[in-house]
Protein backbone atom coordinates (compact mmCIF):
# COMPACT_ATOMS: atom_id res chain seq x y z
CA UNK A 1 0.00 0.00 0.00
CA UNK A 2 1.35 3.60 -0.84
CA UNK A 3 2.53 5.40 2.51
CA UNK A 4 -0.03 7.84 1.77
CA UNK A 5 -3.35 7.58 4.31
CA UNK A 6 -5.64 5.32 3.43
CA UNK A 7 -9.38 7.26 2.91
CA UNK A 8 -12.30 5.37 4.07
CA UNK A 9 -15.56 6.40 3.62
CA UNK A 10 -19.22 5.04 4.53
CA UNK A 11 -22.74 5.68 3.12
CA UNK A 12 -24.40 8.47 4.48
CA UNK A 13 -26.45 8.40 7.53
CA UNK A 14 -29.58 7.13 6.81
CA UNK A 15 -33.04 6.87 9.22
CA UNK A 16 -31.62 4.68 11.43
CA UNK A 17 -28.91 7.12 13.28
CA UNK A 18 -30.93 10.01 12.89
CA UNK A 19 -33.62 8.26 14.73
CA UNK A 20 -31.16 6.89 17.86
CA UNK A 21 -30.25 10.31 18.11
CA UNK A 22 -33.59 11.45 18.73
CA UNK A 23 -34.19 8.65 21.20
CA UNK A 24 -30.69 9.45 23.28
CA UNK A 25 -31.54 13.07 22.76
CA UNK A 26 -35.43 12.57 24.54
CA UNK A 27 -33.55 10.50 27.19
CA UNK A 28 -31.12 13.25 28.43
CA UNK A 29 -33.74 15.38 28.57
CA UNK A 30 -36.83 13.20 29.92
CA UNK A 31 -34.67 11.68 32.69
CA UNK A 32 -32.73 14.92 33.43
CA UNK A 33 -29.72 13.69 33.45
CA UNK A 34 -26.38 15.47 32.49
CA UNK A 35 -23.92 13.31 29.41
CA UNK A 36 -20.95 13.99 31.80
CA UNK A 37 -19.94 15.13 35.27
CA UNK A 38 -21.53 12.69 36.73
CA UNK A 39 -21.58 12.04 41.01
CA UNK A 40 -20.97 8.13 40.66
CA UNK A 41 -18.21 8.23 38.56
CA UNK A 42 -16.36 11.10 40.93
CA UNK A 43 -16.92 8.35 43.13
CA UNK A 44 -16.19 5.36 41.01
CA UNK A 45 -12.76 7.63 40.59
CA UNK A 46 -11.79 7.33 44.26
CA UNK A 47 -12.32 4.00 44.83
CA UNK A 48 -10.31 3.01 41.92
CA UNK A 49 -7.75 5.31 43.05
CA UNK A 50 -7.81 4.26 46.77
CA UNK A 51 -7.61 0.63 45.34
CA UNK A 52 -4.70 1.19 42.86
CA UNK A 53 -2.41 2.97 45.73
CA UNK A 54 -3.76 0.66 48.49
CA UNK A 55 -2.09 -1.90 46.65
CA UNK A 56 0.83 -0.75 45.57
CA UNK A 57 1.45 0.67 49.08
CA UNK A 58 0.77 -3.44 50.66
CA UNK A 59 3.98 -4.70 47.79
CA UNK A 60 6.39 -1.90 48.55
CA UNK A 61 5.79 -1.29 51.89
CA UNK A 62 3.81 -3.71 53.05
CA UNK A 63 5.28 -6.64 55.54
CA UNK A 64 5.63 -8.85 52.93
CA UNK A 65 5.29 -12.68 52.15
CA UNK A 66 4.73 -14.98 49.59
CA UNK A 67 0.96 -14.87 49.70
CA UNK A 68 0.65 -11.32 50.22
CA UNK A 69 3.07 -9.92 47.52
CA UNK A 70 1.05 -12.61 45.18
CA UNK A 71 -2.14 -11.06 46.02
CA UNK A 72 -0.76 -7.91 45.72
CA UNK A 73 0.59 -8.17 41.98
CA UNK A 74 -2.50 -9.69 41.29
CA UNK A 75 -4.65 -6.64 42.72
CA UNK A 76 -2.40 -4.17 41.32
CA UNK A 77 -2.26 -5.42 38.00
CA UNK A 78 -6.51 -5.60 37.50
CA UNK A 79 -6.53 -1.75 39.55
CA UNK A 80 -4.19 -0.56 37.18
CA UNK A 81 -6.29 -1.94 34.29
CA UNK A 82 -9.21 -0.41 35.84
CA UNK A 83 -7.71 2.99 35.81
CA UNK A 84 -7.14 2.37 31.96
CA UNK A 85 -11.09 0.88 31.81
CA UNK A 86 -12.62 3.62 33.79
CA UNK A 87 -10.78 6.89 34.20
CA UNK A 88 -8.20 7.04 31.12
CA UNK A 89 -11.06 6.21 29.12
CA UNK A 90 -13.60 8.48 30.11
CA UNK A 91 -11.08 11.30 30.09
CA UNK A 92 -9.61 10.82 26.70
CA UNK A 93 -12.75 10.58 25.01
CA UNK A 94 -13.99 13.33 26.73
CA UNK A 95 -16.54 11.42 28.24
CA UNK A 96 -15.60 12.20 32.04
CA UNK A 97 -16.59 16.33 32.29
CA UNK A 98 -17.69 19.12 30.60
CA UNK A 99 -14.31 21.06 31.92
CA UNK A 100 -11.11 20.10 29.71
CA UNK A 101 -9.08 19.95 32.31
CA UNK A 102 -10.77 17.46 34.30
CA UNK A 103 -10.62 15.45 31.43
CA UNK A 104 -7.05 15.84 30.45
CA UNK A 105 -6.44 15.17 34.48
CA UNK A 106 -8.11 11.48 33.59
CA UNK A 107 -6.05 11.20 30.10
CA UNK A 108 -3.29 11.92 31.82
CA UNK A 109 -3.85 8.64 34.12
CA UNK A 110 -2.71 6.68 31.01
CA UNK A 111 0.76 8.61 31.11
CA UNK A 112 1.40 7.50 34.64
CA UNK A 113 0.55 4.10 33.97
CA UNK A 114 3.89 4.63 31.27
CA UNK A 115 1.78 4.44 27.74
CA UNK A 116 1.14 7.53 26.15
CA UNK A 117 -2.04 9.21 26.03
CA UNK A 118 -1.36 11.26 23.61
CA UNK A 119 -0.75 8.58 20.65
CA UNK A 120 -3.51 6.62 22.51
CA UNK A 121 -6.16 9.18 21.49
CA UNK A 122 -5.03 9.11 17.35
CA UNK A 123 -4.44 5.38 17.64
CA UNK A 124 -7.85 4.61 19.74
CA UNK A 125 -9.93 7.82 18.75
CA UNK A 126 -9.20 8.73 15.40
CA UNK A 127 -8.39 5.32 13.86
CA UNK A 128 -9.96 2.34 15.98
CA UNK A 129 -13.47 3.98 16.25
CA UNK A 130 -13.61 5.24 13.18
CA UNK A 131 -12.16 2.06 10.95
CA UNK A 132 -13.10 0.11 13.25
CA UNK A 133 -12.26 -3.63 12.45
CA UNK A 134 -10.93 -2.70 9.04
CA UNK A 135 -7.55 -4.40 8.28
CA UNK A 136 -4.92 -2.23 7.28
CA UNK A 137 -6.44 0.59 9.24
CA UNK A 138 -7.62 -0.51 12.71
CA UNK A 139 -4.33 -1.15 14.18
CA UNK A 140 -6.08 -2.93 17.18
CA UNK A 141 -6.61 -6.30 15.35
CA UNK A 142 -3.36 -5.93 13.43
CA UNK A 143 -0.45 -8.30 15.83
CA UNK A 144 1.79 -8.89 12.83
CA UNK A 145 2.24 -12.12 11.91
CA UNK A 146 1.91 -13.40 15.48
CA UNK A 147 -1.95 -13.96 15.14
CA UNK A 148 -4.92 -13.99 12.21
CA UNK A 149 -7.88 -11.58 13.72
CA UNK A 150 -9.89 -11.63 10.51
CA UNK A 151 -10.15 -13.39 7.56
CA UNK A 152 -8.89 -10.97 5.15
CA UNK A 153 -5.14 -11.56 7.34
CA UNK A 154 -2.85 -13.70 5.49
CA UNK A 155 -2.69 -16.87 7.76
CA UNK A 156 0.45 -18.89 8.38
CA UNK A 157 0.77 -22.57 9.79
CA UNK A 158 1.31 -21.32 13.33
CA UNK A 159 -2.17 -19.75 13.62
CA UNK A 160 -3.57 -23.30 13.83
CA UNK A 161 -2.59 -23.15 17.62
CA UNK A 162 -2.98 -19.38 18.26
CA UNK A 163 -6.38 -20.02 20.38
CA UNK A 164 -3.77 -21.36 22.75
CA UNK A 165 -0.44 -19.61 22.61
CA UNK A 166 -1.84 -16.45 21.69
CA UNK A 167 -2.93 -15.94 25.90
CA UNK A 168 0.75 -16.44 26.67
CA UNK A 169 1.42 -13.22 24.25
CA UNK A 170 -1.62 -11.10 25.78
CA UNK A 171 0.76 -10.74 28.92
CA UNK A 172 3.11 -9.00 26.82
CA UNK A 173 0.81 -6.19 25.49
CA UNK A 174 1.21 -3.71 28.47
CA UNK A 175 5.76 -3.90 28.37
CA UNK A 176 5.39 -4.05 24.12
CA UNK A 177 2.95 -0.62 25.02
CA UNK A 178 5.31 0.80 27.15
CA UNK A 179 8.62 0.63 25.75
CA UNK A 180 8.40 -0.14 22.22
CA UNK A 181 5.00 0.87 20.34
CA UNK A 182 4.65 4.24 21.65
CA UNK A 183 8.23 4.96 20.94
CA UNK A 184 7.99 3.68 17.11
CA UNK A 185 4.82 5.60 16.37
CA UNK A 186 6.09 8.77 17.81
CA UNK A 187 9.70 8.23 15.86
CA UNK A 188 7.81 6.96 12.60
CA UNK A 189 4.69 9.64 13.09
CA UNK A 190 2.43 6.85 11.94
CA UNK A 191 0.51 4.55 13.68
CA UNK A 192 0.08 1.94 11.02
CA UNK A 193 -1.08 3.46 8.03
CA UNK A 194 -2.40 6.47 9.34
CA UNK A 195 0.16 9.82 9.82
CA UNK A 196 0.00 11.12 13.67
CA UNK A 197 1.34 14.36 14.37
CA UNK A 198 4.26 13.67 16.38
CA UNK A 199 4.03 15.71 19.75
CA UNK A 200 5.57 18.38 20.89
CA UNK A 201 5.76 21.20 23.51
CA UNK A 202 3.38 20.12 26.39
CA UNK A 203 2.65 17.10 24.21
CA UNK A 204 6.27 16.08 24.28
CA UNK A 205 6.54 17.47 28.15
CA UNK A 206 3.98 14.58 28.59
CA UNK A 207 5.39 12.24 26.84
CA UNK A 208 8.71 11.95 27.93
CA UNK A 209 7.54 12.90 31.98
CA UNK A 210 4.88 10.49 32.33
CA UNK A 211 7.62 8.04 30.76
CA UNK A 212 10.28 9.27 33.69
CA UNK A 213 6.95 9.33 36.37
CA UNK A 214 6.37 5.26 35.54
CA UNK A 215 9.66 4.01 36.00
CA UNK A 216 9.97 6.40 38.83
CA UNK A 217 6.80 5.08 40.82
CA UNK A 218 6.58 1.25 39.28
CA UNK A 219 10.73 0.72 39.49
CA UNK A 220 12.89 3.46 41.35
CA UNK A 221 11.30 3.74 44.26
CA UNK A 222 10.79 0.03 44.91
CA UNK A 223 14.25 -0.41 43.99
CA UNK A 224 14.75 1.45 47.23
CA UNK A 225 13.48 -0.94 49.62
CA UNK A 226 14.02 -4.77 47.79
CA UNK A 227 16.37 -6.33 45.38
CA UNK A 228 16.24 -4.83 42.13
CA UNK A 229 15.97 -8.13 40.89
CA UNK A 230 13.09 -8.84 42.31
CA UNK A 231 11.33 -5.50 41.81
CA UNK A 232 11.75 -6.31 38.18
CA UNK A 233 10.36 -9.83 38.46
CA UNK A 234 7.11 -8.43 40.29
CA UNK A 235 6.88 -5.40 37.75
CA UNK A 236 6.96 -7.60 34.91
CA UNK A 237 4.09 -10.04 36.58
CA UNK A 238 2.13 -6.86 37.38
CA UNK A 239 2.35 -5.74 33.14
CA UNK A 240 1.41 -9.20 32.17
CA UNK A 241 -1.85 -9.79 34.25
CA UNK A 242 -2.51 -5.72 33.34
CA UNK A 243 -1.83 -7.21 29.15
CA UNK A 244 -3.88 -10.16 29.69
CA UNK A 245 -6.82 -8.75 31.32
CA UNK A 246 -6.82 -5.54 29.35
CA UNK A 247 -6.49 -7.49 25.75
CA UNK A 248 -9.36 -9.62 26.80
CA UNK A 249 -11.69 -7.14 27.22
CA UNK A 250 -10.93 -5.66 23.60
CA UNK A 251 -10.91 -9.13 21.91
CA UNK A 252 -14.70 -9.92 23.58
CA UNK A 253 -15.71 -6.80 21.77
CA UNK A 254 -14.35 -6.90 18.38
CA UNK A 255 -13.02 -10.43 17.68
CA UNK A 256 -15.56 -12.94 18.68
CA UNK A 257 -18.13 -14.84 16.17
CA UNK A 258 -20.88 -12.70 14.52
CA UNK A 259 -18.67 -9.27 13.91
CA UNK A 260 -18.23 -8.27 10.42
CA UNK A 261 -14.89 -7.11 9.13
CA UNK A 262 -12.94 -5.80 5.69
CA UNK A 263 -9.66 -4.77 4.56
CA UNK A 264 -8.42 -2.05 2.82
CA UNK A 265 -6.79 -3.40 -0.68
CA UNK A 266 -6.77 0.57 -2.33
CA UNK A 267 -6.13 4.11 -1.48
CA UNK A 268 -9.56 4.46 -1.60
CA UNK A 269 -12.00 2.41 0.11
CA UNK A 270 -16.21 2.45 0.63
CA UNK A 271 -18.31 0.60 2.94
CA UNK A 272 -21.73 0.27 1.60
CA UNK A 273 -23.02 0.62 5.35
CA UNK A 274 -23.79 4.04 6.78
CA UNK A 275 -21.08 4.08 9.66
CA UNK A 276 -23.35 3.89 12.61
CA UNK A 277 -24.54 0.54 11.45
CA UNK A 278 -20.85 -0.71 10.71
CA UNK A 279 -20.23 0.31 14.56
CA UNK A 280 -22.68 -1.98 15.20
CA UNK A 281 -21.54 -5.05 13.04
CA UNK A 282 -18.37 -4.74 13.96
CA UNK A 283 -19.02 -5.09 17.55
CA UNK A 284 -20.51 -7.24 20.48
CA UNK A 285 -21.79 -6.09 24.02
CA UNK A 286 -21.13 -9.23 26.36
CA UNK A 287 -21.97 -9.77 30.10
CA UNK A 288 -25.11 -6.67 30.16
CA UNK A 289 -26.53 -8.09 33.81
CA UNK A 290 -23.33 -8.54 35.92
CA UNK A 291 -22.73 -5.15 37.44
CA UNK A 292 -19.02 -6.08 38.73
CA UNK A 293 -18.17 -6.68 35.17
CA UNK A 294 -20.28 -3.74 33.88
CA UNK A 295 -18.34 -1.71 37.12
CA UNK A 296 -14.93 -2.77 36.39
CA UNK A 297 -14.24 -2.66 32.80
CA UNK A 298 -15.98 1.50 32.40
CA UNK A 299 -19.15 0.14 31.16
CA UNK A 300 -16.92 -1.47 28.12
CA UNK A 301 -18.83 -4.67 28.35
CA UNK A 302 -21.52 -2.18 26.35
CA UNK A 303 -19.25 -1.51 23.86
CA UNK A 304 -21.77 -0.77 21.12
CA UNK A 305 -23.28 1.74 22.73
CA UNK A 306 -19.59 3.24 23.83
CA UNK A 307 -18.54 3.10 19.80
CA UNK A 308 -21.59 5.19 18.65
CA UNK A 309 -21.49 8.01 21.89
CA UNK A 310 -18.13 7.86 23.00
CA UNK A 311 -18.25 11.08 24.55
CA UNK A 312 -20.81 10.30 27.16
CA UNK A 313 -19.95 9.15 30.54
CA UNK A 314 -19.87 5.27 31.05
CA UNK A 315 -22.08 5.36 33.33
CA UNK A 316 -25.39 5.76 31.39
CA UNK A 317 -24.15 2.84 28.98
CA UNK A 318 -26.80 0.71 30.49
CA UNK A 319 -29.80 2.46 30.51
CA UNK A 320 -28.55 3.88 26.85
CA UNK A 321 -28.05 0.31 25.62
CA UNK A 322 -31.58 -0.79 26.00
CA UNK A 323 -32.77 2.07 24.60
CA UNK A 324 -30.35 1.15 20.97
CA UNK A 325 -31.77 -2.50 21.15
CA UNK A 326 -35.48 -1.19 20.60
CA UNK A 327 -34.20 1.49 17.95
CA UNK A 328 -32.37 -1.61 16.38
CA UNK A 329 -35.17 -3.90 16.06
CA UNK A 330 -37.42 -1.19 15.04
CA UNK A 331 -34.85 -0.72 11.95
CA UNK A 332 -33.78 -4.50 11.49
CA UNK A 333 -29.99 -4.07 12.62
CA UNK A 334 -28.39 -6.90 14.12
CA UNK A 335 -27.34 -5.68 17.85
CA UNK A 336 -25.14 -8.48 19.14
CA UNK A 337 -24.99 -9.48 22.78
CA UNK A 338 -23.09 -11.84 24.68
CA UNK A 339 -25.26 -13.07 27.65
CA UNK A 340 -22.01 -13.82 29.94
CA UNK A 341 -18.44 -13.35 30.17
CA UNK A 342 -17.94 -17.23 30.05
CA UNK A 343 -19.87 -16.82 26.58
CA UNK A 344 -17.87 -13.83 25.18
CA UNK A 345 -14.92 -15.52 25.88
CA UNK A 346 -15.77 -18.75 24.41
CA UNK A 347 -16.86 -16.99 21.45
CA UNK A 348 -13.72 -14.89 21.21
CA UNK A 349 -11.69 -18.57 21.37
CA UNK A 350 -14.20 -20.61 18.59
CA UNK A 351 -12.95 -17.03 16.52
CA UNK A 352 -9.37 -17.53 17.24
CA UNK A 353 -9.57 -21.39 16.12
CA UNK A 354 -11.44 -20.95 12.99
CA UNK A 355 -9.41 -17.77 11.91
CA UNK A 356 -6.46 -20.15 12.40
CA UNK A 357 -7.79 -23.39 10.29
CA UNK A 358 -6.71 -23.73 6.94
CA UNK A 359 -10.18 -23.83 5.74
CA UNK A 360 -11.16 -20.45 6.22
CA UNK A 361 -11.18 -18.07 3.60
CA UNK A 362 -11.98 -14.33 3.30
CA UNK A 363 -15.30 -13.96 4.37
CA UNK A 364 -16.39 -9.84 4.03
CA UNK A 365 -14.88 -7.79 1.63
CA UNK A 366 -15.90 -3.99 1.26
CA UNK A 367 -16.34 -2.05 -2.54
CA UNK A 368 -13.49 0.05 -3.53
CA UNK A 369 -14.39 2.99 -4.90
CA UNK A 370 -14.34 4.27 -8.06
Amino acid sequence: MSIRDPKISFKQPAPFRRALNKRIQEYFKTEGKSRRDVPQMYLKTFMIMLWLWSSYALLVFGPGGTLLTIAMVISLGMATAGVGFSIMHDGNHKGYSQNRVVNALGAYTLDMLGASSYVWSHKHNKIHHSHTNIDGVDTDIDLGFLGRMTPEQPRMAMHRFQHIYLWFLYSFLSVKWVYFDDFKDVIRGRVGQVTMPRPKGKNLLVFLGGKALHVTIALVIPMMFHDWTLVLGLYMAILAVQGVVMATVFQLAHCVEGVSTANVEEQETYIDKEWAVWQIETTADFAPNNWFVTWYVGGLNYQVVHHLYPSICHIHYPALSKILAEVCEEHGVKYQIHPTFTAALFSHVRWLRRMGHPSTVQTSQPQLAT
